[in-house]
């Protein structure tokens, strides 16, 4: 059976003690359960994404790819990426009547992009902080 897996790559985040992209990613599902929502939210376009990427490959193949290199499913895993990216930017989950969401630092505009990141600035979209937990996400079939 294959199984959709939606998660990140896990890297420290630069200057925050060691604490990595994995270890945040888990906080915030536990906390506003992200990845849930969005595929929640997201659910006949992530189906859709892979069918056609499937397909795709399908009608590659036939006409001569090679099966040995090719991954049916890549095509989709990217659009489900970007899907993710964009409801982030888009600041969907920020509609969508989720308790603590938007979160005051995105309220408050803080921003570890800037050398003085509690400046006061104007409001941004929940989650996207550094943009590394939003750069890092990946989709992922696993073949068990």
């Amino acid at each position: 059976m294959a199984t959709l897996h939606l998660g990140v790559l896990d890297i420290p985040y630069p200057d925050e003690g060691g604490i990595t992209t994995h270890e945040v990613a888990e906080i915030l599902e536990r906390r506003y359960h992200i990845m849930e929502v969005f595929f929640t939210v997201h659910e006949k376009e992530v189906a859709d994404s892979m069918a056609d990427s499937v397909a795709g490959a399908l009608d590659a193949i036939m006409n001569g790819a090679d099966k040995a290199t090719f991954d049916p499913l890549g095509e989709g895993m990217s659009e489900i990426e970007e899907k993710f990216r964009e409801f982030l930017s888009l600041r969907e989950m920020d509609q969508l009547g989720v308790p603590g969401v938007p979160t005051e630092a995105a309220r408050r505009g803080v921003s570890h992009r800037f050398k003085r990141p509690y400046v006061k600035r104007a409001e941004r979209p929940s989650f996207i902080d550094t943009g590394l937990y939003q750069s890092v996400f990946r989709a992922w079939v696993d073949n068990e």
